[in-house]
């Protein structure tokens, strides 16, 4: 055992002039570290020993005692690191209760700054128990404390140091797996309680689950009927079927109200077994926004947290008091200067589910304590790329064992993550009562030239609404080009006495954020009216974006993929009406195909076998909605025969805790550059200010904030697709102004208001980059090709 009693009335006697924060006593920081790490805890249930993590956190900020950084804090010099000295008072305590745990060890040596490999780590605890590094870190403790005049009341012995020495050459390597889980567990808490502590933060405050008593609505057509009915069953079976934590799916068609059946199941089974809270994680941000709203209408504004790195925190009017529930609080403070989950729901992107569990930065750890005990929904969860699909299954498994996670897995194509899964949809419900669309499939290749032959008679209808997807940026572009121009030169259809022609619009990741989110408002807002629309787009809107279209075109794609397409079509089932999923595979000039700069060609064989042609070649089909699902589960099992695991899980069994996989692999181009794109007096403003504020904890909440908001208006772009727009529009078009762009950074410039027109007429003269369709490339474009995943 540990002297607790001794290393608390050491604490207590430090000088109240000792500070961890300015103005902040150090061992009132500790203290206060240590009890909101054990409230996390003991709110959560995480499976961690209150010992070990009261411990670590108590001495965690014990190497700011040095006069240095203690002059820092006071603005006088630069300081000296604490976080790694802080690590031989917890090494003393260790040595004195005759214990190897180089995980507290780790996890105060990271809290600042990024996780270690565990072998490295290791290597590096034994290099410091050698006897001549022994006294020197006995030399150096007494260094920190000379500026208190408060000797350490613990050694370093070396013959606890050779035992646990021997300890770590003879057990490092073990159960890696259960010590990964459990040191993530231990940073997890000590990283968020640290950061609460050091704003201010001195209890929690969190509202408990509660369940909804939000009726569904009444049904106004016989789809409605069929998802109540469904809504019934899943809830009859999920309750039936229900054993405590572990894994369960949801396999409904797209349009079956998923959202709402899995979030009433989630909440079912939270309140058996105690949980905490939800998280429902999303794989893109629109439908985080969209999935986040009905998770409010439910549960209350309060109760919902919505999570992304494009969220806007709304901020408190200077003129009214702030109070403990506004912005100004210090736990407000808190969750506008980090991404923690302190809701009892939070709608969350895989992205950073996917940090929550294995960023290697400490930041990126806060959330991973939420978990235990906690019930996960992943919706769409078909997005995690295949390569991951085993292993990420082994993960969660774990969480399930070790931490009594729940998991729900929503998807109209379940993959094979987990093949154990519990379903809790019955089998009558995996099909809709009513043929939604029928699918045309097209053999061979085709151009984008090709695209009015292959919508013939639905193109020219100019009272139906139709989406065209595309996979790359340059084949959208040129595909809305096309489209455009048809429509413009098309006579106007009649509409109450008056000609009418349809509206083409756009989306692509080279819009910004804010002009994308105007975009589906005005879909919704046609679609609502009953208003004809054309939208040509990349798979942006491929998943849970709730629009509805007479029919829709689909370049080729995963067979999954084109499923989310497809579930765009004649949404809610239309009395006497069926829609189109059209399907062609489409090629550039030089007869490469779009979908080969995005997906790999396993998922691309597999796909061609499986719409009806072979590995390499489309073959003309025609086919119902209701045969598409076997093809998908035989396309998935396909898949995860062919297709390479990566190393995420062994990555966790052998130690490599610092670089596991990414869950989308960054497709980047060289030398990119932030292009913020001025309108409404936005974004110019917040960067201003951003410029203007001290880089302190003081301002970290409005420096966020800032940052998050001026990502409503950014886009990258490489550097010489700029330099082609200067070179292609010369200094005379605009005036006194000598380049296009007004240079922030290195890595950041301002597309100027004030040098613009409007996006119609930029749109119309091609003279600028930005318009309607957001970013587009100089008319001298390269032989290369833009993916927009």
């Amino acid at each position: 055992m540990w002297p607790d009693a001794d290393l608390t009335s050491w604490l207590s006697s430090l000088p109240g002039d000792i500070w961890s924060h300015p103005g902040r006593p150090l061992a009132e920081h500790l203290e206060g570290t240590a009890a909101l790490a054990e409230a996390l805890r003991l709110r959560q249930g995480g499976e961690v020993e209150a010992r070990s993590l009261r411990r670590l956190c108590l001495v965690h900020d014990l190497g700011k005692i040095h006069r240095h950084f203690q002059a820092y804090l006071r603005g006088m010099g630069k300081g000296i690191p604490h976080a790694e000295p802080s690590t031989w008072f917890l090494l003393t305590l260790l040595l004195e209760g005759n214990e190897k745990d180089v995980s507290s060890l780790e996890a105060i040596r990271c809290h600042h700054t990024r996780t270690h490999p565990r072998e490295g780590a290791e290597t590096y605890w034994t290099n410091q128990l050698a006897s001549a590094n022994l006294r020197t870190l006995t030399r150096k403790i007494e260094e920190t404390l000379g500026h208190s005049s408060r000797p350490w009341p613990f050694s370093l012995p070396e013959k606890a140091a050779a035992a646990f020495k021997k300890k770590l050459l003879l057990e490092g390597g073990e159960d890696l797996e259960s010590e990964w889980l459990r040191y993530r567990m231990l940073l997890s808490l000590l990283v968020t309680a640290d950061r609460m502590d050091a704003l201010g933060v001195r209890s929690l405050e969190s509202l408990p689950l509660a369940p909804t008593t939000i009726p569904l609505p009444e049904p106004r057509r016989e789809l409605d009927q069929w998802r109540r009915e469904t809504h019934r069953d899943c809830l009859e079976q999920a309750t039936q079927t229900f054993k405590g934590p572990g894994i369960y799916s949801l396999s409904l068609p797209t349009g079956a109200g998923k959202t709402r059946i899995g979030l009433d199941i989630a909440l079912a089974y939270a309140q058996r077994i105690g949980a905490a809270n939800l998280v429902y994680a999303l794989p893109f941000i629109a439908i985080v926004e969209q999935n986040a709203a009905v998770a409010r209408g439910l549960y209350g504004p309060e109760a919902v947290q919505e999570d992304h790195s494009l969220l806007e925190t709304k901020r408190p009017r200077q003129d009214r008091k702030v109070d403990s529930e506004d912005e100004g609080s210090p736990l407000r403070r808190m969750l506008s200067s980090f991404r923690y989950w302190n809701a009892p729901v939070t709608v969350t992107t895989f992205a950073h589910l996917w940090e929550a569990l294995f960023d290697r930065r400490a930041n990126g750890a806060m959330d991973f304590h939420r978990l235990a005990h906690a019930v996960v929904i992943l919706d769409e969860v078909q997005s995690i790329p295949p390569q991951l699909w085993g292993d990420f299954g082994k993960v969660m498994e774990l969480l399930v064992e070790k931490q009594h996670t729940t998991f729900l897995l929503l998807t109209a194509t379940q993959p094979r993550i987990v093949p154990g899964a519990v379903e809790l949809a019955p089998k009558h419900r995996h099909t809709l009562p009513a043929l939604r669309h029928r699918y045309r499939v097209f053999g061979g290749k085709r151009s984008i030239e090709d695209l009015p032959h292959l919508l013939e008679g639905f193109l020219d209808d100019p009272a139906s609404s139709g989406l065209v997807v595309c996979n790359t940026k340059k084949s959208a572009l040129a595909a809305y080009d096309l489209i455009r121009s048809l429509e413009e030169h098309r006579a106007p259809a009649e509409k109450d006495g008056k000609p009418q022609k349809r509206k083409v619009l756009f989306l692509s990741r080279w819009m910004t954020p804010a002009h994308r989110a105007l975009t589906l408002r005005i879909l919704r807002r046609m679609e609502r009216a009953g208003t004809p629309r054309l939208l040509v787009a990349t798979q942006v809107v491929e998943a849970g974006v709730d629009l509805d279209f007479h029919w829709v075109f689909r370049d080729l794609g995963p067979l999954d993929s084109i499923v989310q397409v497809a579930g765009r079509c004649n949404r809610h089932a239309r009395p006497d009406f069926v829609g189109t999923v059209l399907i062609a595979e489409l090629e550039n000039d030089r007869g490469k195909s779009f979908s080969s700069f995005v997906y790999s060609p396993i998922l691309l064989g597999h796909s061609r076998h499986f719409l009806g042609g072979n590995q390499t070649t489309l073959s003309d089909q025609r086919f119902d909605e209701p045969e598409m699902p076997e093809r998908v589960q035989h396309y998935f099992d396909g898949v995860a025969e062919n297709i390479k695991q990566g190393d995420l899980w062994s990555g966790i069994q052998e130690g490599t805790w610092d670089c596991l996989p990414d869950l989308y692999e960054e497709r980047r181009q060289e030398d990119l550059v932030t292009v913020y794109v001025e309108r409404n007096g936005r974004p110019r403003q917040d960067l201003t200010e951003l410029e203007t504020l001290d880089k302190g904890l003081e301002t970290l909440d409005r420096r966020r904030y800032l940052a998050r908001r001026l990502r409503q208006w950014a886009i990258q772009v490489s550097r010489e697709e700029l330099r082609r727009w200067e070179t292609a529009l010369g200094s005379n078009f605009w005036g006194e102004t000598p380049t296009l762009l007004e240079t922030l950074s290195e890595d950041a410039v301002l597309l100027p208001r004030s040098e613009c027109r409007t996006w119609a007429t930029w749109e119309e003269e091609r003279a600028h980059p930005y318009g309607r369709a957001g970013f587009r490339v100089a008319e001298t474009r390269r032989d290369e090709d833009w993916p927009d995943l």
